[in-house]
């Protein structure tokens, strides 16, 4: 079974708006594992700094 045909004026209003939307890209495709990656190496060295200077203030611990 063949899909039934649309008017001209539907398919002129389509393609005037078909686009509207935006297409996906940028933020929302999510980060790339390059970027994750360097996110999660920045995390650590900040986890290390931290607990390097909690164990330079109180040696005891």
């Amino acid at each position: 079974m063949s899909k039934p045909k649309l008017p001209p004026e539907a398919l002129a209003f389509f393609a005037k708006h078909g686009s509207k939307g935006g297409k996906i890209g940028g933020k929302a495709k999510g980060p790339t594992k390059a970027r994750t990656s360097a996110q999660a190496r920045k995390a650590v060295k900040a986890r290390w700094a931290k607990a390097k200077a909690r164990a330079k203030a109180d040696p005891k611990k």
